[in-house]
């Protein structure tokens, strides 16, 4: 069985819930026999041009593989606008590779300035195109939610991930806890 890839843009720091998402993943479908190798395109660090070069050298063996491409905005562009998510997106249609596409940013940044209605443009098209281009997408909002979505949503799947998904896990535990009579204590934080 051919490993997963997923594949993310420029890290969010001092922590990625992205990359811990994946990471966590990696290990789930680990267990259940799936290996998922985790890979990031290095465009901030080194340029588009030559993330492209090491994205059209890396790729030369994945023909045939599915690639999961993490999609955020700011992960693919450092202004929010991110064109470069399609041309990751053609290099793996070039090499063959089976691209799915998890929006992890489904709605586009909202705002009322002239920059915002730009930027907000450019993620819906991008969103579009990525979404026409992808074998499968997964989004983490209620498809109804993405206006951007065409009317025939075949490709389309919502999964609750990230924060969603430590959620039910919480409440699971928390009925499981209170099932046997013990107390819980809940904790939380606003920033």
């Amino acid at each position: 069985m051919n490993n997963l890839i997923a594949l993310l843009g420029r890290g969010d720091a001092p922590t990625d819930a992205l990359e811990d998402y994946c990471y966590w993943l990696a290990q789930a479908l680990g267990r259940a026999g799936q290996p998922m190798e985790i890979l990031r395109v290095p465009w901030a660090e080194r340029g588009w041009f030559r993330a492209m070069a090491w994205l059209w050298r890396e790729s030369r063996q994945w023909r045939g593989r599915w690639v999961v491409l993490q999609y955020t905005a700011l992960g693919w562009s450092r202004r929010g606008i991110p064109f470069g998510a399609l041309w990751v997106l053609r290099v793996l249609w070039v090499r063959g590779v089976h691209a799915a596409i998890v929006f992890h940013d489904a709605i586009p940044y909202k705002g009322t300035r002239w920059k915002d209605r730009v930027r907000k443009a450019a993620q819906t098209f991008v969103m579009r195109r990525a979404y026409a281009w992808s074998e499968r997408s997964i989004l983490t909002v209620p498809l109804e939610m993405a206006a951007w979505l065409p009317a025939s949503q075949r490709k389309a799947a919502f999964i609750p991930v990230s924060a969603n998904l430590s959620g039910a896990v919480a409440a699971t535990k928390r009925d499981r806890l209170r099932s046997e009579g013990r107390k819980t204590v809940a904790v939380f934080g606003v920033t």
